[in-house]
């Protein structure tokens, strides 16, 4: 199963996300690595950009 991650801020979360997603800002992600280690994520913000930063800080962590 797929883990979406909305990696905006939680006051945007709460205004609206995607059904089932969590909330982890992206700036926070590597506090989840070990929680996140070995699942399949998908990453989304707004615009995506959010989105790649954190997709490329979590690659980094690798």
């Amino acid at each position: 199963m797929e883990l979406t991650i909305d990696v905006r801020t939680r006051e945007e979360f709460v205004k609206e996300h995607i059904k089932r997603a969590i909330n982890i800002p992206w700036q926070d992600l590597d506090f989840y690595i070990d929680f996140l280690k070995g699942k399949e994520i998908m990453l989304y913000c707004d615009t995506g950009n959010r989105a790649n930063i954190a997709r490329e800080n979590l690659q980094s962590m690798e």
